[in-house]
């Protein structure tokens, strides 16, 4: 299965770093949504070298490259 519960801790991840990113001109706290913004960014591009577990924007990147390449095998 692809969509573990990790992998869906960090899709809500890359939600809360898009509405974030959105509402930094929004008001005040603004020096403190950018840090959470970086946080949030370098959480979903570490990759673990304990476990070999890739990063989600690795993830993301791989499961996009198969499912254009299923969708062109499938229009053959």
């Amino acid at each position: 299965m692809l969509w573990t519960n990790d992998r869906c801790k960090e899709l809500e991840a890359l939600r809360s770093l898009l509405c974030e990113v959105s509402t930094i001109n929004r008001g005040s706290g603004c020096i403190e949504r950018i840090q959470k913004c970086i946080e949030l960014a370098d959480r979903l591009q570490q990759f673990d070298l304990d476990s070999g577990r890739e990063s989600f924007w690795y993830f993301l990147h791989a499961q996009a490259i198969a499912d254009r390449q299923a969708a062109a095998i499938e229009q053959r």
